[in-house]
């Protein structure tokens, strides 16, 4: 008789799970490491086998596993003890998954798996908060269900999630914001499902969604003004002159509620020609803009206009609906406006003079009341 020991010039770590078995003098492994669950630890056992995966005793040799799952938390390095050494793994992250190790030994073996996520504990929207102007439609965005280690996790049966909003947000099922609904369910076997929402509100809304058995999730979007709103009186100012009061822009929702600009945002004046805006009540410094400044929602100007009668001024951001105002100008001046006359002393005029109320430059502006004008003469 003899003995027969392994070849310790060549050296290799197999990796086995409990329903796995090193064949030693074949060079296999039967069986196959099951899928693995997220957050229940499972045993794994490394053997120091030669190339005919005979074990070979070797206690001097440390072995650190490293999982490719970066999350995961592991038993570290463990020296060998007559050949093996076991080891323990707790995922974090599903899918497929492999071994990597750190030691004199080679040639690992036996180490591809699969690990599936753990039970659903909780609900998440999986798409970023959106930044959206009132009225737009927003999606679609995504609401799963997950494990508690934040892996998409199915449910074993049909679930409805409901969702709620402030007031003035809409919930919708269908694209382009169709089908109002605030109740979503997520199909057994499935982890998803995916929603759609627009408001009238501005500034910051909240959308929560729960369902029974699981952490709720809440996620904040930001509504951006719809339109631009003139929030003044119209003014009746004296043509060629100041207005009296300030005029104030607002940036709103599409329910008029003033809502801030996330941006500093130029706002563009229009009006006929002969119109001209101010930033101060002087109407001393000219500008043909002004600013919304970031997270405000007002601002002001003053405009002075040589016409008369009716002018009606435009505030225009390019993205919001624009804001107009009339305003009424009333005359500057009189002025004769028929030609002069020879006169004989003592003789009527042959033709009546005419006397018309005029803007600055010359237009002829009407009164909104019966008004008396005084004549005199001079020698």
């Amino acid at each position: 008789s003899f003995t027969v020991i392994p070849n310790s010039g060549s050296k290799a770590i197999a990796f086995v799970s409990p329903s796995q078995t090193v064949n030693p003098g074949l060079a296999t492994i039967t069986g196959t490491i099951p899928t693995q669950t997220v957050g229940v630890p499972f045993t794994v056992t490394a053997y120091a086998v030669d190339n005919y995966y005979n074990v070979e005793p070797d206690s001097a040799t440390a072995v650190t596993i490293t999982s490719s799952d970066g999350a995961a938390l592991t038993s570290g390095s463990n020296l060998f003890s007559n050949g093996q050494a076991s080891y323990t793994i707790d995922h974090r992250t599903s899918g497929n998954h492999t071994f990597t190790t750190s030691s004199a030994l080679t040639d690992v073996v036996g180490v591809s798996y699969t690990v599936a996520p753990a039970v659903a504990g909780k609900l998440v929207f999986t798409t970023g908060s959106q930044t959206l102007a009132s009225l737009s439609c927003a999606g679609p965005l995504t609401i799963k269900t997950q494990d508690n280690y934040s892996n998409d996790s199915s449910v074993p049966s049909l679930t409805t999630i409901t969702m709620s909003a402030p007031p003035g947000v809409t919930l919708y099922s269908g694209a382009a914001c169709t089908g109002p609904t605030n109740l979503y369910n997520i199909a057994a076997n499935t982890s998803a499902q995916t929603f759609y929402f627009n408001s009238t509100a501005g500034n910051a809304i909240t959308i929560t969604a729960v369902t029974g058995g699981l952490t709720s999730a809440t996620q904040a979007h930001i509504i951006t003004p719809y339109k631009l709103a003139n929030t003044s009186p119209s003014q009746i100012v004296q043509s060629g002159y100041c207005s009296a009061g300030a005029v104030t822009i607002k940036s709103q929702d599409s329910g008029s509620t003033d809502t801030v600009v996330l941006t500093t945002t130029a706002i563009t004046l229009s009006g006929p020609t002969g119109t001209s805006f101010f930033t101060d009540s002087g109407c001393t410094a000219n500008v043909g803009a002004i600013n919304i400044n970031a997270n405000t929602s007002a601002t002001t100007y003053y405009f002075a206009s040589a016409l008369g009668n009716t002018i009606t001024l435009t505030a225009n951001s390019g993205t919001m609906v624009n804001a107009t105002k009339t305003h009424t100008l009333i005359p500057a001046k009189l002025a004769f406006v028929s030609p002069a006359q020879t006169v004989v002393s003592g003789v009527c005029v042959s033709a009546a003079s005419t006397v018309q109320t005029q803007s600055q430059n010359a237009t002829a502006t009407t009164i909104a009341a019966s008004t008396t004008i005084n004549l005199s003469s001079k020698p």
